[in-house]
């Protein structure tokens, strides 16, 4: 059965309600600091056994959210991912993320791994993930280098997508730098043009806390159905 997690409690007191001078960018980098405070206090113990379980249940959301896309036996599942740093979830996984998503994927459902690159103005490129072609960006992050091809995001069937908190309407907090707003906007942007039905799928990924009664959003930010905590898998309305 799949678990379904509530709201965290424990974070209402730490962030309260919007006081109505401020505007919402200022409440987003309120809840953006407690948030990233709340994640350095996090004990390496607690995350090892956090992201010891997080695999397993991202790949039971994979495995349903399969099921339902139209694609034949044979056709690669086309995902995209990131790698996880510093106390975000996965980042702790035994093996690293993707190997053991890779792994627990190899023997269920032929797949692809791509990953982003920053580029200008806000955009992501989306590459095949190799272990050889990684460097590291000056805010700390891995991408791949410049001999990596990139793949078309409409190519992507599932994309991963991190974030600092989800609230009970499936409404996304990012690290403020919007990128994958643009990149999930475009996307659907692209898909209403055509007028098309769209398989593409989202998962959230956040600490078991980081669903809260509600977080700060502007118009253009990304709204999703479903997300994944080490405790399973929570659908939000619309799902």
């Amino acid at each position: 059965m799949q678990q379904s997690d509530g709201p965290s409690g424990g974070y209402d007191g730490a962030f309260g309600s919007h006081s109505a001078g401020n505007s919402i960018a200022e409440h987003k980098q309120a809840y953006r600091r407690r948030i990233r405070r709340m994640r350095r206090e996090l004990p390496d113990a607690t995350l090892r056994a956090w992201d010891e379980q997080l695999v397993a249940q991202l790949i039971t959301a994979i495995d349903d959210i399969a099921a339902t896309l139209q694609r034949t036996d044979d056709e690669p599942l086309v995902i995209a991912t990131y790698l996880p740093v510093g106390n975000e979830p996965g980042a702790h996984t035994p093996g690293g993320f993707i190997p053991s998503l890779l792994a627990a994927l190899d023997e269920r459902i032929p797949c692809r791994i791509v990953i982003p690159r920053v580029e200008d103005k806000r955009q992501l490129s989306w590459h095949p993930w190799s272990p050889d072609n990684l460097v590291t960006t000056s805010f700390g992050i891995r991408e791949p280098d410049e001999r990596s091809t990139p793949v078309p995001f409409g190519n992507v069937d599932i994309a991963i997508v991190p974030a600092l908190a989800y609230d009970v309407a499936g409404y996304r907090l990012g690290q403020g730098g919007g990128y994958y707003d643009c990149a999930l906007a475009a996307r659907r942007s692209s898909r209403q043009s055509s007028g098309q039905s769209s398989t593409f799928r989202t998962i959230g990924l956040v600490h078991p806390h980081e669903i809260l009664p509600a977080v700060p959003h502007d118009d253009w930010d990304v709204q999703l159905t479903t997300v994944v905590t080490t405790l399973g898998r929570h659908r939000f309305p619309g799902s």
